[in-house]
């Protein structure tokens, strides 16, 4: 998996747009075995979401605000760091 995660780093720092990072996110989530992922930025004026979910939902998420409610971007927020999400024994301390 840390090999997969590598990948992924070094993909993204090299992608040249949106499309090319969503090519990658799409790739190494369905290597990870995950069906989707989500890439929310919020700084600045509008929302950059990039992600595999169906258009519809995320319309939805953003017309309601979910954004505002979401515990893992209230955590991100907050961090600003890396965090595990799952539960103390799933994540592995450094």
């Amino acid at each position: 998996m840390e090999s997969t995660f590598q990948e992924f780093v070094d993909a993204i720092q090299t992608a040249d747009d949106a499309s090319a990072f969503e090519r990658i996110a799409a790739r190494l989530t369905q290597k990870l075995g995950f069906e989707r992922f989500a890439y929310l930025r919020l700084d600045g004026e509008a929302p950059l979401l990039i992600s595999s979910y169906p258009r519809s939902w995320t319309n939805r998420y953003f017309q309601l605000g979910y954004q505002q409610l979401d515990p893992v971007v209230l955590r991100a927020r907050a961090e600003r760091d890396l965090f595990c999400w799952g539960g103390a024994r799933r994540c592995r301390k450094p």
